[in-house]
């Protein structure tokens, strides 16, 4: 009889893109019609993870609105008033959302099953990072991921 110790190591893989650039990327290419640009950029977005820099909350994207824009209202439920999702971050939590005319995202928190009775959240783009690693690097297979396991060395188990 002898004290194991099992060590389990967890990781979460940070990317440097923002939504909003992988948003931008797609929906600037000229080279394809609108309709397709939308679609790459749902391909690459629906189903990611990310995390919102100003609370530091994970959510996963279902969705991006083409009718809705930082200048959309929506009603605040602390004050009841109308206010514009640019003015609410200014206020709330002092940051200047640079482009008036991106999409807004739909999504919801990870650990909610996807309903249609659940309320999804709508989040800035610019203000989103994204974790994991792309649906681009998923499709060619880019990565692989390997589960190590190792075994103690038997000085560190401890006798009865």
């Amino acid at each position: 009889n002898s004290l194991q110790l099992r060590c389990i190591i967890s990781q979460k893989t940070l990317l440097d893109d923002t939504a909003y650039q992988i948003l931008t990327f797609h929906l600037c290419n000229t080279h394809l019609p609108k309709v397709t640009r939308v679609q790459a950029a749902r391909h690459e977005l629906i189903g990611q993870i990310l995390l919102t820099k100003y609370n530091m909350k994970t959510y996963i994207i279902e969705d991006f609105d083409v009718g809705s824009n930082p200048l959309t209202t929506f009603t605040d439920t602390q004050t009841g008033r109308q206010i514009t999702y640019k003015d609410f971050y200014r206020t709330t939590y002092s940051i200047t959302i640079r482009d008036s005319s991106q999409y807004l995202l739909l999504s919801r928190h990870p650990g909610l099953k996807p309903n249609k009775a659940d309320k999804l959240t709508v989040l800035v783009p610019e203000l989103c990072t994204i974790t994991g690693t792309s649906q681009n690097d998923k499709d060619n297979q880019t990565y692989v991921f390997v589960a190590i396991h190792y075994d103690l060395p038997v000085s560190t188990c401890a006798s009865p």
